[in-house]
């Protein structure tokens, strides 16, 4: 039998990453996936057959990577008594097993006992594991040989003359690839009235598997906190002892909840110990329950473990002087000064209105922009002054809404949320609400719908910018849409912003509101400029129509935002929606507006509300995102704070693309100028090591090191130098020259 192992689960090659289990929340689509992804799976194993890589094992014949057996501590038992058994595992060299939680992937050791009547079997009692990296991945495990106690207690009236355990011991083993294996182990020994003798032949086996248990933590004074992301672990030793010498390491007994690849911070204060363990974004533990590990220096002294188990709740201890501090599982990232720190309040709000004035070039504010210039050309050449107040209205949505988004930012980040600029796009369900509006707009545009009521000309003004209020919801999309795009400027003015008091930050989210309205402002104020705008006509209304396929090409990239966020089974699930949602505005377009009959416009309004709910219900992404993998090319490794100290510290120049799937700033950059044939050969020839850091989803780690960097979004690209102090940090708009002469100066 062997063991069928999620994909989700199983350790890839280095710099690959993993995604959690989602729930099959629409049946048909997953069949289909299934049935695609078994085809796929099938061509792979064939593949890899024929090229002589290792498959898993076909049979109880096949050679195993691990052998087991299953030994009883004492040559009988009695009945009313516990009787412990050992799995020894002895592990080929290269190869490794893993712990109860396996860290970033893998698989535990599984037991499926077969005893009779009477036997109850315990939990496995795990030896302390040691750290397995595997790329950007952290996993625990074991290697050479794992000891695996497990109690079977017997009860009083059991009658039988011998005692038979079986089961069937199911594991993954990995080196490079991963081999799910299973074997059948068994014992069998009398049972007799007495007390049983120990059996000498496995007795040193018995004994090195309970030194290789963690000891008891009962009696030590265990405290537990969480905040802005972080677990706080503060552990006391009973009066009279002392905390064992070593680095200290948390090893989480759950999963899900520890960032296991991130380092871990520790600071004693005489004998009161707090470690800090950095958790996966949005994971929010109700206790501690593990190991911490206190990992001897040197070769010759031994490691101390203590298991803990404490509820998540502050208890008040004493500190001492602070006699050490230190990092468990990595080395800190160089804390260089930030870029934005250096320049001052009046350089702040230059480069703010600067970046504002260059947002309305960006791609992603473009579609909605051409709709305003199609209205403001009209307004202009029909009224006249008439053009004012809509351009001023349009000036107001757009501070409003940056208002809005700079309250929300501060708020955030006062309680301790690490978010910044593109915050919002972040959540998938707030894709999914911007794609179904964009959706509705470009129907809209197309002639699909009208304006004909108070809802449809909410939606309606919105895409059209006709009136007073179309013209403030037009400025408010603009600002909505302007999330994935950092402009020039930008990112430094917003960095600097974010860093200071909340009247600051206003005063700079104000400048850069004032920089992206004032080309709409300044050209309706000013007749010379009205008049190079081409007059109304019959060409409009083809414009408005054609305006419809940016807005739906905007949809189909929102989708591939999703997708790296949620995955491919919400994508499915948006695409369908989109499409019911679609049904729903052709409802309200050729039954509600055209309808004389006030019941009959009431009877076709409550079928296209009724399939517009249904749309939305399939649209809405289910589950929980998972981790986004925007770094899929093998020349780029995953980022983190741990691996960009160790490459300074071996005096390696390091290339780090802090990007975003739905940063359309970060791909235009990937494409035109990182996977440039001159840029990637330039990278391969100065040996640089690139690394990439994904922030498509939040992840509080990336949001400090943007922090640190002077900025609060995406792009941002730094250039560390051998034996530079301090890091360059490249413009937000990279070209190929600009990024050669970074690498060329010195």
């Amino acid at each position: 039998m062997v063991a069928r192992v999620p994909p989700a689960r199983m350790p890839l090659l280095p710099g690959t990453s993993h995604s959690p289990r989602r729930p099959a929340a629409r049946r048909g689509g997953r069949r289909l996936l299934d049935a695609a992804l078994g085809l796929l799976l099938a061509i792979v194993a064939a593949s890899t057959a024929a090229q002589g890589l290792p498959l898993p094992p076909a049979g109880e014949g096949s050679q195993r990577r691990v052998q087991v057996e299953l030994l009883p501590e004492t040559t009988s038992v009695a009945p009313g008594t516990t009787l412990t058994a050992l799995l020894r595992m002895r592990i080929a060299p290269g190869w490794h097993t893993y712990w109860r939680n396996p860290g970033d992937s893998g698989l535990p050791t599984t037991l499926a006992w077969s005893v009779p009547p009477g036997i109850e079997t315990g939990e496995i009692q795990w030896p302390v594991p040691h750290r397995l990296p595997v790329g950007p991945l952290m996993n625990y495990g074991y290697e050479r040989e794992a000891l695996l106690l497990v109690p079977l207690r017997v009860s009083a009236d059991f009658s039988q003359g011998r005692l038979a355990v079986a089961a069937r011991a199911e594991w993954l083993v990995c080196r490079e690839v991963c081999i799910p294996e299973s074997a059948p182990v068994a014992f069998e020994i009398p049972v007799l009235r007495g007390e049983a003798r120990v059996d000498a032949r496995v007795q040193a086996l018995f004994v090195q598997a309970r030194a290789a248990r963690p000891a008891s933590g009962a009696d030590w004074r265990i405290a537990a906190t969480h905040d802005r992301g972080t677990l706080a672990i503060t552990l006391q030793p009973p009066p009279g002892q002392v905390l064992p010498a070593g680095n200290p390491y948390h090893y989480a007994a759950a999963s899900g909840l520890v960032a296991h690849a991130r380092a871990q911070t520790w600071t004693r204060h005489a004998e009161v110990l707090r470690l800090d363990v950095p958790l996966q974004a949005g994971a929010v533990p109700a206790s501690v329950d593990g190991l911490v590990v206190f990992e001897a220096a040197g070769a010759g002294e031994r490691s101390r473990a203590l298991e803990i188990r404490a509820p998540l709740a502050a208890v008040h201890l004493e500190p001492g002087p602070v006699l050490a501090t230190g990092l468990s599982g990595g080395v800190p990232a160089d804390a260089s000064s930030a870029a934005g720190e250096g320049i001052g309040l009046a350089v702040a709000l230059l480069l703010a209105v600067l970046g504002g004035l260059v947002l309305n070039l960006m791609p992603c504010v473009f579609p909605v922009l051409s709709i305003k210039l199609l209205t403001l050309s009209g307004e202009l050449h029909c009224t006249g002054h008439g053009a004012r107040p809509h351009a001023l209205a349009y000036a107001l949505g757009v501070l409003a809404t940056f208002w809005l988004l700079a309250g929300v930012l501060i708020a955030l980040r006062s309680a301790g949320e690490q978010i910044g600029w593109g915050f919002q796009l972040q959540s998938p369900g707030f894709v999914v609400a911007l794609a179904a509006l964009f959706t509705l707009l470009a129907l809209n545009l197309a002639g699909v719908f009208e304006i004909g009521s108070r809802l449809a000309g909410t939606a309606g003004e919105a895409a059209t910018g006709h009136g007073l209020r179309g013209a403030f919801l037009n400025g408010a999309l603009a600002v909505a849409v302007a999330a994935p795009c950092t402009a020039p400027f930008m990112g430094a003015a917003l960095g600097y912003g974010l860093a200071q008091p909340a009247p600051v930050a206003l005063a700079v989210f104000t400048a850069l509101a004032l920089g992206m309205a004032a080309p709409f402002v300044v050209m309706a104020c000013t007749p010379a400029l009205a008049r190079r705008l081409p007059r109304p006509g019959p060409w409009m209304v083809n414009f408005r129509q054609a305006m419809a396929f940016p807005l739906l090409g905007t949809v189909a990239w929102l989708a591939w935002v999703l997708g790296a966020q949620a995955g491919n089974d919400a994508v499915f699930g948006l695409i369908a929606g989109l499409v019911v949602l679609s049904l729903a505005a052709w409802t309200f377009g050729r039954f509600v507006q055209p309808a004389r009959s006030g019941r009959t416009r009431l009877v076709a309004f409550v079928l296209a509300g009724a399939i517009a709910a249904i749309g939305l219900w399939l649209a809405w992404p289910g589950g929980s995102a998972r981790q986004a993998a925007v770094a899929t090319d093998s020349r780029w490794l995953a980022w983190s704070e741990e691996t960009v100290a160790r490459l300074r510290a071996e005096n390696r120049p390091v290339f780090i693309d802090f990007t975003a799937a739905w940063c359309v700033t970060c791909q235009v950059n990937k494409r035109v100028v990182l996977d440039s044939p001159a840029v990637v050969r330039r990278f391969s020839e100065a040996g640089v090591i690139t690394l990439r850091a994904d922030w498509t989803l939040r992840d509080p780690a990336i949001t400090e090191a943007l922090r640190r960097y002077g900025r609060s979004g995406v792009p941002v690209y730094v250039l560390y130098r051998p034996g530079a102090s301090a890091p360059v940090v490249l413009p937000e708009l990279l070209t190929r020259e600009g990024v050669l002469g970074a690498l060329a100066a010195r």
